[in-house]
C-alpha cells in the first residue's frame, strides 16, 4: 500500500501538497520519496528491479531516497528546515 505526503519548506515557501510514496497490489514497482539538488525539488521516483531511480524533473539519477516517515529534511531549494507530513496514508 502506499500513501501521500506534503512537503513544505520553512523558510522559501517551497512546496508541494501531494506526492506519492508505496506500493500498490504488487511489491514492485514502488514510488520512492525523493529529493534532487540537481534541479532543487522533491517528489516521487519509480523503484523497479535494480533500475536506478531518476529525478521525474531532470533524469538526474543523484538523487537522495528519503523515508517518507522522517518529518523534517532539509529544503532542496534553500536548504533549511522543511517538513514532510503525511496527507492520506493508503490507496492501492
Amino acid at each position: 500500500m502506499g500513501g501521500f505526503v506534503s512537503f513544505n519548506g520553512m523558510n522559501c515557501g517551497y512546496s508541494e501538497e501531494r506526492i506519492g510514496f508505496g506500493h500498490g497490489k504488487q511489491p514492485e514497482p514502488y514510488l520512492q520519496l525523493y529529493k534532487c539538488d540537481s534541479c532543487k525539488t522533491v517528489g516521487s521516483a519509480r523503484i523497479q528491479g535494480d533500475r536506478k531511480p531518476l529525478c521525474s524533473g531532470c533524469y538526474n539519477e543523484n538523487i537522495e531516497l528519503l523515508d517518507p516517515k522522517d518529518n523534517s529534511i532539509p529544503c532542496p531549494k534553500c536548504d533549511t528546515s522543511a517538513v514532510i507530513k503525511v496527507v492520506e496514508d493508503t490507496w492501492a
